[in-house]
């Protein structure tokens, strides 16, 4: 939560909204609009509401159900990984991805980072496959993640 501080209020804001709820409506979407440009500068004809600083309290105290990720499905186009490769995770346990040097694990982990949109500084790259026979250039790669 300490990294969430560090934002500027609109953001705040918006991530409270987040948190409370599923889907940002047009008078929050409104409102934050308002916040930024007050934030970058430009006089308004009424003053935004006040921003709401972001706080663990947003979450509703365990009453969201958690993520979690059951598996990656469907891969295609990804590396050099076979067609229609997958991955499945235990739900309530750690999983152990090994292999052989070449037999995918790499692939995988680049996938999860971009989907899980993991804050690293060099952020991975997902990169065709340019070996694979299933290689559709008009719908790249293709990952279905449960």
């Amino acid at each position: 939560m300490d990294w969430a501080k560090k934002l500027s209020s609109w953001k705040q804001d918006a991530l409270r909204r987040l948190a409370i709820s599923n889907d940002l409506t047009d008078t929050d979407l409104g409102e934050l609009l308002a916040m930024v440009k007050t934030a970058a500068g430009f006089s308004l004809a009424s003053a935004p509401p006040g921003a709401v600083p972001f706080a663990k309290a947003h979450f509703g105290g365990g009453k969201h159900q958690p993520i979690i990720l059951k598996g990656i499905a469907n891969v295609e186009n990804i590396n050099r990984l076979v067609p229609k490769a997958g991955l499945t995770f235990c739900p309530k346990a750690l999983t152990i991805v090994y292999g052989r040097n070449g037999s995918g694990k790499s692939g995988f982990v680049r996938i999860l980072r971009t989907a899980c949109r993991t804050r690293v500084e060099n952020p991975a790259k997902l990169c065709f496959s340019a070996w694979g026979l299933n290689h559709d250039r008009r719908g790249g790669p293709i990952i279905s993640i449960q």
